[in-house]
């Protein structure tokens, strides 16, 4: 069997030299490994930071845009809303340029400024018609007005409108005229503000013109109803512009839809109306005359109010009330009125019916043609009429009775209708009204004295005395207020 020697070598006197080389230089290692490592650090460290510095650079870039674009919608704002309203946004730190839906209309607003290319203009104007039909005033309080209007003016304006270096070369395009026409009634429609603008830059005179001069009955027709929208607000800019003669002018060209339109606008622009423009205010009501007991019943309620508003408008002058009013309108209105007549006419009653009371109320003339045209017996059966409807129980006969009367008037609970008060009021607007003054007083006495002279002094000098002198000349009248319309009452 054989013996293996083995040595055994104490292991403190071996490799330990090799061993503390080998880790001196583990370390030198690792340390270059550490600052090879600080220095990529490092360089990333200044490539972040100069990432940084360039991205701050680009939001205040973007920044300072934005608060130009700000700055351009604050300016449209404030020229729709005023200094108080736009300083009132201001100091509640509202940032018009972040609300939504705004920025779709900025593309859209510089290619309505390339008049070398109407392809591209029409475009935008029906996308532009579209979002403007479903727009709120939220959606639009980042819009810068003054540009879109001015835009819009300009191309509605057509040959005439001012393009620039091109002006003079731009051809009318139908097309576009009414898109823009239509853009300004939809931004109307959603924010009636703006028509203060449109207003100030010249709308009314430019649509007027479109209804003046009729090239096409559809920009006709959209030109009348911008200007409507306009009237509602701005009556008398629009009569200024000669509104209510150019809505009027053409009316019997238009379709039924069209006419109630211009109707509409002839009503509007009445409330308007001035002493100085009474030669629009005639020639409007000859067309007035016609479509008031036209079939169609908006068109004839329309006529009536415009009609009324221009009866209201000359009540000073007797005599230019007596121009505007005809003695056969005021006939053809006696016969309406009455009970027998008021379903064969479109015209409301009570229409017809104010309008007697503002035209008897300030002319003495046409108050003394109702009265021969035996208007108080007619006005005596709208009374009876409504009386009956009210009560239910009880009939024609029974009205005539004296006590049946006097005890229909002890019943509270008879309900007088709408035509029945303006029945009265016509009848306090034909009874000559009692002196407030002493002086007053004396000449209606010497008038009652000189009873029937129509022709006297007196009753020519004074528009009241005149009222009372035409009820003292008709004992008919009297006979009629004494025995049956009174006690009636």
């Amino acid at each position: 069997m054989a013996i293996c020697e083995v040595d055994i070598v104490d292991p403190d006197d071996v490799g330990m030299d090799h061993i503390e080389v080998d880790d001196h230089d583990g370390d030198e290692d690792e340390d270059e490994d550490d600052s090879s490592s600080n220095e990529d650090s490092s360089s990333d460290d200044d490539e972040g930071e100069n990432d940084d510095e360039s991205s701050n650079e680009d939001e205040e870039d973007e920044d300072a845009s934005d608060s130009d674009a700000n700055a351009e919608e604050h300016e449209g704002l404030a020229s729709i809303l005023g200094g108080q309203h736009a300083a009132l946004l201001a100091s509640a730190g509202l940032s018009i340029g972040g609300l939504n839906g705004t920025n779709q209309f900025r593309p859209l607003l510089a290619a309505l400024k390339q008049y070398d290319n109407q392809t591209q203009q029409l475009v935008a104007l029906q996308e532009l018609t579209e979002l403007l039909s479903i727009s709120t005033e939220e959606s639009l309080m980042g819009l810068n007005f003054g540009e879109l209007a001015q835009s819009l003016v300009n191309l509605l304006k057509g040959a005439d409108g001012d393009y620039g270096e091109l002006s003079g070369f731009i051809e009318s395009n139908a097309d576009i005229m009414l898109l823009a026409c239509r853009c300004l009634s939809n931004l109307l429609e959603a924010l009636p503000l703006a028509g203060g603008l449109l207003t100030r830059i010249g709308v009314i005179d430019v649509l007027c013109s479109k209804l003046l001069e009729i090239e096409y009955i559809d920009l006709a027709e959209q030109a009348l109803t911008t200007l409507m929208q306009v009237s509602k607000e701005f009556p008398a800019k629009v009569c200024e512009a000669g509104g209510l003669s150019a809505c009027l002018m053409f009316l019997d060209f238009f379709a039924t839809g069209t006419q109630r339109t211009a109707l509409s606008c002839a009503a509007n622009c009445a409330h308007g109306v001035t002493m100085d423009q009474f030669s629009q205010a005639k020639e409007a009501a000859q067309v007035l005359e016609r479509t008031l007991f036209c079939a169609d019943q908006k068109c004839a309620e329309y006529s009536c109010r415009a009609l009324l508003s221009l009866s209201h408008a000359f009540r000073a002058s007797p005599d230019l009330v007596d121009q505007l009013v005809s003695q056969g309108l005021l006939g053809s209105i006696i016969e309406s009125v009455g009970p027998d007549r008021a379903s064969a006419t479109s015209a409301p009653p009570t229409l017809l019916l104010r309008i007697l009371a503002a035209v008897t109320h300030s002319s003495p003339a046409r108050a003394a043609q109702a009265m021969d045209a035996d208007i108080l017996p007619v006005l005596e059966r709208i009374v009876e009429n409504q009386l009956v409807s009210s009560v239910g129980n009880s009939n024609t006969a029974e009205l005539r009775d004296l006590s049946a009367r006097s005890s229909m008037r002890q019943d509270s609970a008879v309900r007088v209708s709408d035509q029945a008060w303006e029945a009265l009021r016509l009848l306090v607007a034909l009874l000559p009204p009692l002196p407030l003054t002493a002086d007053a007083f004396l000449q209606a006495e010497a008038l009652v004295v000189a009873t029937g002279d129509t022709t006297s002094d007196v009753a020519s000098s004074n528009p009241q005395l005149a009222c009372l002198s035409a009820v003292l000349s008709r004992p008919r009248v009297i006979q009629q207020l004494q025995h049956t319309l009174v006690p009636t009452l």
